[in-house]
């Protein structure tokens, strides 16, 4: 929560500053997605369950694939909120502060027809990242569930975490 509070403070900043009507309209609508963000994932993280259209939408358990690293397995909480191409998931089940919001982008689907059309793979798939080894995997998860792009035994090698050069 503390990087949506940073981020609608600066918001809230710039806007006050800010003299172009362009301008003034992009981060005003800006500022209103991070609100609206923050509202969705503090009722998430308190209720799993969050209001949409006055509507309550439930968490439903997710099994997590199982890895070859021997790990047990695991069911997260989701929300999936497609229509605004919105997932709220936890990255360790037990722990409501690692409640997280992810905004897909649009095209995501588009791209990953492409990747698999016609039912096969048309090109081999490797994430490359700085995240934690826990966040990236469910970030994937999330992005390709039915492991299309990846499989199972794969994801252990085609997810890769590398450290900062700190």
């Amino acid at each position: 929560m503390k990087s949506f509070e940073d981020r609608i403070e600066t918001l809230r900043t710039w806007v006050a500053r800010e003299l172009d009507p362009m301008r003034l309209a992009g981060m005003s609508n800006e500022l209103k997605r991070y609100v609206d963000d923050r509202m969705l994932l503090k009722q998430f993280c308190e209720n799993d369950f969050v209001m949409e259209n006055g509507r309550i939408v439930k968490m439903q358990h997710e099994e997590v694939p199982l890895l070859a690293d021997g790990r047990e397995k695991v069911l997260r909480p989701v929300i999936r909120l497609l229509d605004k191409n919105i997932v709220l998931t936890r990255i360790n089940p037990e722990i409501r502060d690692t409640s997280v919001l992810v905004r897909l982008r649009p095209a995501w689907e588009d791209l990953r027809s492409y990747l698999t059309a016609k039912g096969r793979k048309r090109f081999e798939v490797y994430v490359c990242t700085m995240a934690e080894r826990d966040y990236a995997l469910e970030m994937w998860r999330l992005l390709d569930p039915e492991l299309s792009l990846i499989s199972a035994k794969q994801l252990q090698d085609r997810v890769v975490c590398v450290k900062s050069g700190k």
